[in-house]
């Protein structure tokens, strides 16, 4: 029995076909056999076409664009979608376009794996699968510390050096500080990267301090800055008087009364010190020229008077401020004079205008004034209404101590004003002005 078989592969198609069979025997007999076939459509998986890329490199862009095909999609309009499987962090993919990209940092710029996979609209899927190998590249160090640049005389300054490496921090490196420049008084701890000390007195000024930090790979980074060591000023230190004077004073005017005090100190050892005398009491108010010994010899006899109560202190300066000392001495005078009256040869250190003596008074008081180099005087008395009564000195005078009497015999009980105007002819643009209140009881 002959027998015929139809065979055939419908691709790429969907829907029915007709067929037509006919047989023939071998005397020209035949026979027909007609009929439909439905062809029914089988969805395909997609084909990834293109092959990985398996190196990334540290800190740069890593870009590898997918490919897949499918049979089915110009026929029957399928359309594929992108997806990670299995992938780092860093790593993203369009899932239209299938582009893999990223950038790989730090930590994350390890070998990994990653896994791919390609979809269509039924979810026939196909899989690609690799090995990422990441180039590390080694960074540079980077100092992010700032130092201070000012630092203080007897002050402690410190400077915590911070260094930072993205390769250390994933321990792929280590960082050395080497290369360092700095003034003596500046010490380093290398345990914990700490740059510290105090500058003394002969450290003032300004000086330069540097260092370098490599990595492993020889990568050098380094810092320099300038310091400048600003001065502490100290005040000079606590003193006393020395009692040199006994507690009563026979005023002979033939000698000096001779006085004495502990000295001061100074932190500040470049200063020079030097101390003035301050003497007052019963008509004499006056300070010394400065001197930078401890004990000072004044011819002061001939301004004492009797049976008077005077004091006398000390004030050290180093040029920037006074400190008086501690304490302050007191003497009084015998009731006899024993020598002549020279007061008039002392010449005082700046102008001054003494109280009146006596005061109240009646009919007369003497005004003393002292006048510390060649001047312009004039020497007036004022009522309180503002009245000039008196002019007393009006002249060039010498440096020197004066006294005047003035008589108000022609003035009315009341409180009177003694004002003394002083130009100096040496410096013209130094002048004085001074007033004493007086009173007239009648």
């Amino acid at each position: 029995v002959p027998m015929a078989h139809l065979r055939s592969r419908a691709s790429g198609k969907q829907g029915t076909d007709s067929v037509s069979i006919i047989a023939y025997d071998t005397k020209g007999a035949s026979a027909r056999q007609d009929f439909v076939i439905e062809i029914a459509h089988v969805n395909h998986a997609p084909v990834f076409t293109s092959a990985p890329l398996t190196t990334a490199v540290e800190d740069s862009l890593y870009s590898y664009q997918a490919q897949a095909q499918d049979v089915d999609t110009k026929l029957f309009g399928d359309s594929l979608t992108y997806s990670l499987r299995t992938a780092p962090r860093w790593l993203t993919i369009d899932p239209r376009q299938g582009v893999l990209s990223g950038i790989p940092r730090g930590a994350d710029a390890v070998d990994t794996s990653v896994t791919l996979a390609v979809s269509d609209n039924l979810g026939a899927t196909a899989f690609q699968s690799y090995r990422l190998k990441i180039r590390n590249v080694n960074h540079a160090p980077l100092i992010v510390s700032v130092p201070d640049t000012t630092a203080k005389e007897d002050s402690l300054y410190l400077y915590m050096l911070t260094v930072k490496d993205p390769d250390e921090l994933v321990g792929r490196d280590t960082t050395s500080v080497f290369s360092i420049t700095k003034p003596s008084w500046l010490a380093y701890d290398s345990t914990r990267r700490t740059f510290s000390g105090t500058p003394r007195w002969n450290n003032v000024g300004d000086t330069i301090a540097a260092l370098s930090v490599k990595d492993l790979a020889g990568l050098i980074v380094a810092q320099r800055w300038p310091i400048h060591i600003a001065p502490t000023f100290y005040d000079p230190s606590a003193f006393t008087l020395i009692k040199s004077v006994p507690d009563t004073v026979q005023i002979d005017k033939g000698k000096k009364l001779s006085f004495a005090w502990h000295a001061s100190s100074d932190r500040n050892v470049e200063d020079t010190l030097s101390y003035v005398l301050h003497f007052w009491g019963n008509g004499v108010d006056t300070t010394m020229a400065a001197t930078r010994d401890t004990v000072r010899d004044v011819d002061i006899m001939s301004v004492l008077r009797v049976s008077s109560l005077y004091s006398w202190s000390v004030r050290v300066t180093d040029g920037r401020v006074f400190v008086p000392a501690i304490d302050t001495l007191r003497f009084i005078t015998g009731k006899t004079i024993l020598a002549v009256d020279n007061w008039k040869t002392l010449i005082p250190a700046e102008f001054v205008l003494h109280q009146n003596y006596p005061n109240p008074f009646n009919p007369s008081t003497t005004i003393r004034y002292g006048i510390p180099e060649d001047s312009r005087v004039t020497l007036e008395v004022y009522s309180i209404m503002g009245q000039r009564v008196a002019t007393l000195v009006n002249e060039r005078k010498a440096g020197g101590y004066y006294e005047i009497t003035w008589g108000s015999a022609t003035c009315a009980s009341g409180v009177y004003f003694a004002i003394l105007r002083a130009q100096s002819m040496l410096h013209p643009e130094k002048s004085f002005t001074a007033t004493k209140k007086m009173v007239i009881l009648r």
